[in-house]
C-alpha cells in the first residue's frame, strides 16, 4: 500500500482512536485525547501552548516533580528566550505559592518516589481563580486509579502508556486538551498533520481549525500535531 496506507490502513486515524480509548480512564471527553510521540515531547507541546495563552512569565512546579518534566520546561524557556522563569517549591507549598505572577501550574499528580498525590480538583480550581493555566502529568496516575480531568477543569494533561496502561517499552504517550481550548491551543512544533490540508503539501504552514475535513480525514483539528507528530 506504500503511502496510501495512511488512509487505506487507517494510520491517520489511530492517534484519535487510541486517544478515545484512553479518554474514559482519565475522565476526558471523546476527541480530547490524542496519542503519539513521547511524554517529554507531549509536555513540551502542552507547556508551549499554555504559555502562549498567558502573558505571565512564571511556570510553577514542585520539587517532587519528575525530573524530565523540569528539564523540558528549562529547555523551552531557554529556546523561547522571553524571560520566563521556572519556580519550584515543596509539594505541600504549591497551593500557597499560587499567585497572580504565575502563568502556568505544571504538576505531576502522583510523586513517583513517595506516592504522594496532589488534589487535582482543588489546585486547578485555585489556579483558575487566579487566571493560571494548568498542566497535569498523569504518568503515574492513568491506569492506576480513576482520573477526572474534565470534572476538575484541567486545561492540559499528558501521560505515558507504557506503565499502568501496559503498553510496554516504546509505547507512545498521550495528550489531553480541554475542549474549550481546541481552537486556541497551538503546538510549538508545526508538523505535517497539523496543517489544514496536509495532503496538499504546501510549503507554508496553515494550522487546522477545531474540526476535521476531507483533506485531513480525521486526524485532529487544531491539536492534530499534539497527537500525530511532525
Amino acid at each position: 500500500m506504500l503511502i496510501t496506507a495512511w488512509n487505506r490502513a487507517g494510520w491517520i486515524d489511530l492517534p484519535r482512536k487510541l486517544g478515545d480509548r484512553i479518554a474514559p480512564l482519565i475522565g476526558a471527553a471523546p476527541q480530547a485525547v490524542q496519542v503519539g510521540d513521547t511524554l517529554s515531547l507531549k509536555l513540551y507541546q502542552a507547556l508551549g501552548a499554555a504559555l502562549a495563552m498567558t502573558n505571565r512569565k512564571v511556570i510553577l512546579s514542585d520539587q517532587g516533580n519528575f525530573p524530565s518534566d523540569l528539564y523540558m520546561a528549562q529547555g523551552l524557556i531557554h529556546t523561547m528566550g522571553q524571560g520566563h522563569l521556572l519556580r519550584t517549591v515543596a509539594p505541600e507549598a504549591v497551593e500557597a505559592a499560587l499567585d497572580e505572577t504565575v502563568g502556568v501550574l505544571m504538576l505531576t499528580q502522583v510523586d513517583y518516589r513517595t506516592g504522594r498525590r496532589h488534589d487535582m480538583a482543588r489546585l486547578t480550581a485555585r489556579a483558575h481563580e487566579l487566571g493560571i493555566m494548568t498542566i497535569w502529568d498523569l504518568a503515574h496516575s492513568a491506569g492506576a486509579f480513576p482520573v477526572h480531568l474534565e470534572k476538575a477543569g484541567a486545561d492540559f494533561a499528558v501521560g505515558c502508556s507504557y506503565k499502568y496502561l501496559n503498553g510496554g517499552p516504546g509505547a507512545p504517550a498521550f495528550i489531553y486538551i480541554a475542549p474549550q481550548h481546541r481552537d486556541h491551543a497551538h503546538t510549538v512544533l508545526n508538523g505535517w498533520l497539523g496543517h489544514a490540508t496536509p495532503f496538499a503539501f504546501s510549503l507554508d504552514y496553515t494550522p487546522a481549525t477545531g474540526g476535521s475535513n476531507a483533506d485531513r480525514h480525521s486526524c485532529g483539528g487544531a491539536n492534530a500535531d499534539f497527537g500525530c507528530g511532525p
